[in-house]
C-alpha cells in the first residue's frame, strides 16, 4: 500500500503561490463551484390543487336560546287561564315540585300537553343531581308552539 501524505503538513509548498499546500486546498475549496451537489439535489415539487376554488359551506343557522323563569311562566299562566296571580303560583310551584319528585325516583311521564318524558340517567354533580332526561312530543303539538320570531312580529303588528 502506498504510504498517504497528510493535508495538514505545512512543509510542502505550491511552485506557482509559494504557499503551504494546506492554505492552497483552502483557496481551491473557496473557488471551485459547488456544481456536484447542486445537481444532486432534487429540485422543489409544486403542487397544484385540481379543485380550484373550495365548496362554499353553509354555516349553521344562529339560534337564541330563551330561558323561562319561574315568574314568567306564573305571569303566562295567569293570563293564559284568567286566575289570580297569587293561586297560580301556588299551583305552579306545587306542580314544579311535583314534576322533580317524579324525575327523581326515574318515574316516566306522560302529560298529554307537555308529553312524554323519561329519564335516562342520573349522575351525582357537586350539590346536585343531574337528570338527562329525553321529551318526546308529537308534531301536532309543534305547531300550536309560536317561535319567538312570530311573537315579534305579532307585537310589532298590533302596535301599529
Amino acid at each position: 500500500m502506498a504510504k498517504r501524505k497528510s493535508a495538514s503538513r505545512k512543509t510542502a509548498t505550491s511552485s506557482k503561490t509559494g504557499r503551504t499546500s494546506e492554505s492552497a486546498t483552502a483557496e481551491t475549496a473557496r473557488t471551485t463551484p459547488v456544481t456536484a451537489i447542486e445537481k444532486s439535489a432534487p429540485a422543489p415539487k409544486t403542487t397544484v390543487s385540481a379543485i380550484a376554488d373550495p365548496a362554499p359551506v353553509d354555516a349553521p343557522e344562529a339560534s337564541l336560546v330563551t330561558v323561562v323563569k319561574k315568574k314568567d311562566l306564573i305571569e303566562k299562566v295567569t293570563e293564559a287561564s284568567g286566575v289570580k296571580r297569587s293561586e297560580a303560583k301556588k299551583v305552579i310551584e306545587a306542580m314544579l315540585k311535583e314534576l322533580g319528585d317524579a324525575l327523581q325516583r326515574e318515574d316516566e311521564l306522560n302529560l298529554p300537553p307537555l308529553g312524554k318524558m323519561s329519564v335516562n340517567r342520573i349522575r351525582e354533580g357537586s350539590g346536585a343531581h343531574i337528570i338527562i332526561a329525553k321529551l318526546r312530543r308529537p308534531k301536532a303539538m309543534l305547531g300550536e308552539v309560536t317561535t319567538p320570531a312570530s311573537t315579534v312580529d305579532d307585537a310589532a303588528v298590533d302596535e301599529a
